[in-house]
């Protein structure tokens, strides 16, 4: 048991940190503000969800009479014991709770990269810096304090996964 909650709260926290990250980066560069408050708030829309919601659409899904399992049986697979497996299941915790909370840690990020200034990839564009030097060298450096609240929060709740296993498994 301490073994698979330290295995899936470090790949939890990793992925908590980079997928809202890259996210908020790819928001910031592609959409326009009218897009951006759209997208905005269709990937925050999970993190309201309680976990009893959560959990009971989770075991509905992946239980061995669920939906996945109907769809695989309707392309001729056999069913899988996703929930009783110890390989699909830390994948399962480990995705649904990186969607959940992704909005909230992508909001976060993308209010700090908004704070970053523009003036300084300008003058690193000039320079000859191309996008990856400009993030890893500018934008990067200026979202430390950010990355850092972000990293405390995800340690604290990346070990809270009780409730989550016991509404998706019972």
């Amino acid at each position: 048991v301490v073994r698979n909650t330290l295995m899936i709260s470090s790949v939890k926290i990793l992925l908590r940190l980079l997928v809202p990250l890259i996210i908020a980066l790819l928001l910031n560069e592609v959409l326009s503000n009218g897009f951006k408050r759209t997208a905005q708030t269709v990937f925050f829309l999970p993190y309201f969800l309680s976990w009893a919601v959560m959990g009971g659409v989770l075991r509905e899904l992946f239980e061995y009479d669920g939906t996945i399992n109907a769809i695989l049986q309707s392309l001729g697979w056999e069913p899988i014991m996703f929930l009783g497996s110890n390989t699909w299941f830390p994948i399962i915790i480990i995705v649904s709770d990186v969607w959940k909370d992704m909005g909230y840690n992508m909001i976060i990020f993308l209010a700090a990269i908004t704070n970053v200034d523009p003036a300084l990839n300008e003058s690193a564009a000039l320079d000859g810096a191309n996008r990856w030097q400009q993030f890893w060298h500018i934008t990067l450096p200026q979202l430390r304090p950010t990355t850092f609240f972000v990293v405390i929060m995800l340690t604290i709740s990346g070990f809270k996964v009780y409730d989550q296993m016991y509404m998706i498994t019972q």
